[in-house]
């Protein structure tokens, strides 16, 4: 049985709403006259997101000279487009935490893995073109792919056999998802994301990954979405881990070379929050 977007925007009234904090987060990311003090408020209202802040904040992946004991004291050392992306990760995951597919079927580490990778190289794209709210693009890239959880979720049965095609056929996973499922999982994420009030700015970034245009460098900033997602998969972080990679895709994005090299750590970085 195929189930099309609308048989999933009905499940979704069934999801407890978007945590508010998170909400008001992801309308800082994309405000760039957010102060340090707006910031370090809204985080503070958050025991459990303040504890990870501090945790996060003295990790040695920041190399910091002095130790961070309070959030204000992390929205000025790392500064506010750092906290406002770690900040985000961690609240997306908790926002999604009440999705939890099968074990058994969804590998929830390939999952993350490609999310951090798409986010982390669409924001590094974003700035290396020096693309207005960079920030944006992480926020996109790392709910991208969020439709495939609730298709897991909702669909146990369908998802193992979508995977199960991808692992017999050369096809991708957008083929398959159609004759599965008869709806993107670009289209779901969209429909959640606009459930749970995500800002337009978002929602139109993840709406035009689907468009022709996409792809054209006629239509640049749309692009920087599949590019990143395009780097996530050449760098062996695809999800799922059965569709293949087009073999065209490195030659296209040797510009990008820089961010390749870092995405490794960057992404090991990104779920170490996680798991702390």
């Amino acid at each position: 049985m195929a189930y099309a977007v609308s048989d999933v925007i009905e499940r979704l009234s069934d999801l407890p709403p978007f945590p508010e904090i998170t909400v008001k987060l992801l309308t800082m990311l994309g405000d760039e006259t957010v102060t340090f003090e707006q910031l370090a408020d809204v985080i503070s209202a958050d025991p459990s997101l303040v504890m990870k802040v501090i945790r996060m904040s003295n990790s040695p992946f920041y190399m910091l000279a002095r130790p961070i004991e309070s959030v204000k004291d992390a929205v000025l050392v790392l500064g506010i487009e750092t906290l406002k992306n770690l900040t985000t990760s961690i609240s997306i995951h908790k926002g999604l935490s009440g999705l939890t597919p099968r074990t058994d079927c969804f590998d929830f580490t390939a999952f993350w893995k490609h999310s951090y990778a798409t986010a982390i190289a669409a924001n590094k794209i974003a700035r290396l073109h020096r693309i207005d709210s960079p920030d944006r693009f992480y926020l996109a890239g790392l709910i991208h792919d969020t439709g495939k959880l609730v298709q897991a979720y909702y669909w146990p049965e369908s998802w193992k056999a979508a995977m199960n095609i991808l692992s017999a056929e050369s096809v991708s996973y957008e083929e398959v998802e159609l004759r599965i499922f008869a709806s993107k999982h670009v289209e779901v994420t969209t429909s959640l994301c606009r459930a749970w009030r995500f800002p337009e700015k978002i929602l139109k970034l993840l709406e035009n990954m689907t468009s022709d245009t996409a792809r054209s460098e006629r239509d640049f900033e749309n692009s920087i979405l599949c590019k990143a997602n395009d780097i996530a998969n050449i760098s062996e972080y695809r999800f799922p881990m059965e569709e293949t990679t087009a073999p065209d895709k490195s030659k296209s994005l040797e510009q990008y070379q820089s961010v390749l090299d870092e995405l490794g750590s960057e992404v090991e970085h990104q779920l170490s929050i996680l798991n702390d």
